[in-house]
């Protein structure tokens, strides 16, 4: 059942309004405790219709009475279907930082830029360009969670947490004065004589910030269950029933000064994972991923240095190298020689023989996967601004389960998501969506039977659907519908492809559009048996053409096509 009615946006005030059924008056109706069909609902809806909105708050309408409001995030939270994305934001100008935030295509829910720093004498340090970025991040709908550093400075952080009645304090004033939404406390460094006085410098600002705000805690991976030296420094458990998360740093396997390695082997970050879930929940673990590799000269004494994977990027364009995929770490390795030295942003590698480990689409996709297997919260990664831009294609489907490697570049990549996730279609198989595939007869009377929520059918349909066919029931559910008719008398013709113009009829069934006389398209004259539907469909915007004023009714439709139509006409059945 249907229990969202519509919805109305504010632009002035970015509040999205959805009315849901009066006859839901209780609170308790929306809790996510207490009403799951609801909550999906709500939470398909909003990512559906709010795309390109600047929503900054959620109100929930039953009739006339305001059940409540929500944040973004609180409502995604709710959602089984979407996890939690964040990033660190720490280089980089401010025109760089929100077109590196654009370029990440909505993939993100809360950035965490560097605006917390720490004084030698343990006060806070302001680093906000001006009011007007946060206000531009917030317009993009993200929660701005800054961290708070001391940038491995062990004196530092150490000063910081045995300071920290008069530094917590500042902390959640700076939250409030700049409307910003909360902290990540990144104190790195620590030793496991620290543990207390850390857990305790979180407490506080858990104790001082309102509960609207967001207290995080970035904390090192330990796969190896260390108690001593910095990886003691984090008291899990407590940190855990503390902070809203933990971002479970899950990189630096190999570091700067170490043996040469992968910066985020498989092993090390699944270790990693289920370490942390020996103390917290798993919905409160967020995954880190790194951004960047680091390279060994061969003959160094200290090597690990890190570059980005833009910089890796470019240096592997410019020199002869040679690359392996280590399928048990999911890392690359690649191998090269310098005659001379050459500069890579602010670094200089002299001449002689390297070993480089970085992250590719493929290894980033294993890591995001990992949040899926262990059903995390979500992902985050150091830093924005890093990356290859290509990541961005999948990121956001491979967190959230939607393991389709043909979809990146699809016009449809969006509306495909939201169709498997709305479970209207489903790939091909694992892992294979087939975007440009046509879709058949039979596949569309599935696709129709689930969209609608059409109740069961049976009994026998067409001479050329035996009741052995996967789609005989879906085809009996269209036809006693209404909605798909047969090819000829007692013919369906289920493993034929659909053409445009059987589906313009099959909408034009569902949708029940005034019918108009005429033709906009010189291929479908008036006397063509979809020209009512093409042209009826064409005139409410649901259809168009494919240029030069042709329609191609004949052409088949491929599956890509389906899914945007599908959410171009959701909302619009049976209004």
């Amino acid at each position: 059942m249907n229990l969202i009615r519509g919805h109305a946006y504010a632009e002035e005030s970015g509040i999205l309004t959805v009315y849901i059924e009066p006859f839901l008056t209780e609170a308790s109706d929306f809790d996510p405790k207490t009403s799951v069909p609801l909550k999906k609902q709500l939470s398909d809806y909003v990512r559906r219709h709010a795309k390109g909105l600047k929503v900054r708050g959620i109100a929930i309408v039953a009739g006339v009475s305001l059940l409540g409001t929500l944040t973004p995030q609180e409502l995604y939270r709710w959602s089984k279907d979407g996890r939690f994305s964040m990033t660190y934001v720490y280089s980089g100008s401010v025109s760089a930082q929100l077109q590196n935030i654009d370029l990440a295509k909505n993939s993100l829910d809360e950035v965490s830029p560097n605006f917390f720093n720490i004084n030698q004498d343990g006060t806070l340090s302001l680093n906000i360009p001006d009011s007007g970025y946060v206000a531009s991040l917030k317009a993009k709908g993200l929660s701005v969670v800054p961290f708070i550093s001391n940038h491995w400075n062990r004196g530092l952080g150490q000063t910081a947490v045995y300071n920290r009645h008069a530094l917590t304090d500042e902390i959640a004033k700076a939250v409030l004065t700049h409307d910003l939404d909360g902290v990540n406390v990144d104190l790195e460094n620590l030793t496991h004589t620290d543990r207390d006085a850390h857990t305790d410098f979180v407490r506080q600002l858990w104790n001082k910030l309102p509960k609207d705000k967001t207290v995080c805690v970035s904390v090192a991976a330990n796969p190896y269950g260390y108690t001593q030296g910095w990886h003691g420094s984090y008291d899990y458990k407590a940190l855990g029933e503390i902070a809203d998360y933990l971002m479970v740093m899950a990189y630096d396997e190999s570091f700067e000064g170490g043996e040469a390695g992968p910066v985020a082997g498989t092993d090390f970050v699944e270790k990693s994972i289920t370490y942390a879930l020996r103390f917290v929940p798993k919905e409160k673990l967020v995954l880190g991923i790194p951004f960047y590799g680091r390279y060994w000269r061969q003959g160094d004494s200290v090597g690990g240095q890190a570059l980005t994977l833009k910089q890796i990027r470019r240096l592997l364009s410019e020199v002869a190298h040679t690359t392996h995929y280590d399928e048990k770490e999911h890392s690359v390795k690649a191998t090269f020689a310098l005659t001379e030295a050459k500069t890579i942003g602010n670094k200089t590698l002299k001449a002689g023989r390297y070993t480089l480990w970085y992250e590719n689409d493929r290894s980033i996709k294993e890591k995001l996967a990992l949040v899926s297997k262990y059903d995390l919260r979500g992902a985050g990664s150091w830093s924005l601004g890093q990356e290859e831009a290509s990541v961005w294609d999948y990121y956001n489907r491979w967190l959230n389960g939607t393991y389709f490697a043909d979809i990146s570049g699809s016009f449809a990549a969006d509306q495909i998501l939201d169709v498997v996730q709305n479970n209207w279609m489903i790939g091909i198989s694992d892992g294979i969506f087939e975007p440009e595939s046509s879709l058949t007869r039979g596949q569309l009377a599935a696709v129709l039977t689930r969209f609608l929520g059409l109740p069961d059918a049976v009994g026998k349909t067409f001479a050329d659907v035996s009741e052995e066919h996967w789609a005989h029931g879906y085809i009996a559910s269209v036809s006693a519908a209404g909605v798909m008719v047969g090819t000829e008398p007692n013919r369906f013709e289920p493993d034929r492809a659909v053409t445009r113009g059987e589906l313009s009829q099959a909408l034009f069934r569902i949708l029940k559009p005034e019918p108009q006389s005429g033709s906009s398209f010189s291929d479908v004259p008036s006397t063509h048996p979809y020209a009512t539907a093409i042209e009826a469909l064409y005139q409410m915007g649901v259809l168009s053409g494919v240029g030069g004023g042709r329609f191609e009714p004949n052409r088949p439709v491929t599956r890509a096509e389906v899914c945007a139509l599908l959410l171009r006409i959701d909302g619009e059945v049976g209004s």
